[in-house]
């Protein structure tokens, strides 16, 4: 384990003389090693090595115990010591965040609290990382998800991501370093429990060492991710205008060099890591223009060739895609268009008359129209009705809930609208039995 350890301190320059290291401090077998052989290497490396620990609140009794051994043994080696107390299920349940997400949360916030300017070191390890790659594979990752966990991020670094669970056992009997277990790591409603306990043991009936050919994986696919992403960055570089970003160059790229670029986009401009969704719409309105929306109070627009992110200033969270022939994504839903020729009005008549309410007259519809949800000073003209309602007005009408309102989804232009789901098409552009080619228009969610 020491071998691999200082092999990756080198390599990754982790350690600079002078510097405070904050060591996460379980208790555990992988954090008790650790802590031992940082502590063992201060003076070599010239650093201060602190313990830190969390009581997440989880385990009662048992979390004390553990809380206990974790000051005796900061004692016995006279290793500064700092405890947190959390109440990581009260915290979660406030702020609807799983346990396990909101105790990592914490820990962090704890650990950067205790020196800003310190490192901090975790004990994540091979078998850890193997784990998170399975993990982030389950939910349908990019290649910087089957990167893992890196060997350092900012001030954060792990000195045995490259050691096996089974270097750590064999360094804490060597050193006679005595630790605690976790009773919960035994728990599989935990998703990493089960593929720790379930998944990842029947893969090594397969190959004893697979956690070491993740290794070799992760090591190939962080290559490649950092040559695209290097390509992506010029790319960008290449794109950039005074008042936004070149929309054709972006679209004449590879489409894996494309979602980078927007991906690092959307980041720095709304502050949020996107979700896969956002990228694509973000991608499917290169070419032809369009808005979507980010999160709240931040848009993604593409007009006249130019991608910029406008500030609505508070304005209606609003989104507009350019109508596509035969389907059209939205952040609502998709858009399914069918074109039927030679209409025959009685027949549609006699079959069902509630298809009409989802057609409209193909050849009276602006053909440079938008789908969009709905936005302040919109006015519908419904068939059969003669009348003019505000959207507002309609909606509250028809009892539809406010949260509801900006997911449905209209056919329109700038001045005026032909038609909305649930509401069918307006007077302007409804089918007639003087109606030649209709147009079906179908959301699937």
């Amino acid at each position: 384990m020491e071998s691999k350890a200082l092999a990756v301190i080198e390599r990754y320059q982790m350690l600079a003389p002078g510097a405070t290291v904050v060591v996460a401090f379980s208790g555990g077998a992988d954090s008790i090693a650790l802590l031992y052989f940082l502590n063992s290497k201060k003076n070599d490396y010239n650093i201060n090595v602190i313990a830190a620990h969390v009581n997440h609140g989880i385990r009662g009794k048992e979390a004390d115990e553990d809380e206990n051994f974790v000051k005796q043994y900061c004692e016995k080696i006279s290793v500064d010591l700092k405890v947190l107390h959390a109440n990581i299920p009260a915290i979660s349940e406030q702020t609807g965040e799983s346990e396990e997400e909101c105790g990592r949360r914490i820990r962090y916030e704890f650990f950067e609290s205790i020196d800003k300017n310190a490192l901090i070191a975790t004990a994540h390890t091979q078998s850890d990382n193997a784990e998170t790659v399975l993990f982030n594979l389950t939910r349908g990752t990019a290649l910087k998800g089957l990167c893992g966990i890196p060997a350092k991020r900012g001030n954060i670094i792990r000195p045995l991501i490259e050691c096996s669970r089974q270097d750590i056992e064999d360094y804490c009997e060597r050193n006679e370093l005595d630790f605690v277990t976790d009773s919960t790591n035994s728990e599989t409603q935990y998703s990493r429990n089960r593929i720790r306990h379930n998944v990842i043991s029947e893969l090594k009936q397969i190959n004893p060492l697979f956690t070491d050919a993740v290794g070799r994986c992760v090591s190939s696919i962080k290559q490649d991710n950092e040559l695209l992403t290097s390509l992506a960055d010029v790319a960008r570089q290449n794109a950039e205008l005074e008042n936004g970003v070149n929309a054709k160059l972006i679209s004449q790229e590879h489409i894996a060099i494309r979602k980078r670029i927007l991906a690092k986009l959307i980041f720095e401009n709304c502050g949020v890591h996107p979700e896969q969704k956002h990228i694509d719409a973000a991608d499917e309105i290169l070419s032809v223009g369009g808005q979507i929306q980010v999160c709240t109070g931040c848009f993604l627009r593409v007009k006249n060739g130019i991608l910029d992110f406008p500030d609505y200033g508070g304005e209606l969270d609003f989104w507009s895609v350019p109508f596509q022939q035969n389907m059209t994504k939205t952040p609502s839903g998709i858009v399914e268009i069918r074109i039927i020729n030679n209409f025959e009005y009685k027949c549609i008549q006699k079959i069902n008359k509630d298809i009409l309410e989802i057609c409209v007259d193909y050849d009276k519809i602006d053909k440079c129209c938008v789908f969009r949800s709905r936005k302040q000073g919109d006015n519908f003209s419904p068939h059969g009705r003669k009348i003019t309602k505000s959207l507002k007005k309609l909606f509250n009408e028809s009892k539809i809930p406010t949260e509801k309102r900006n997911s449905i989804i209209i056919l329109g232009n700038e001045d005026e609208i032909f038609w909305i789901e649930g509401f069918g098409s307006s007077e302007k552009v409804a089918v007639t039995a003087d109606t030649k080619k209709i147009m079906e228009i179908t959301i699937r969610r």
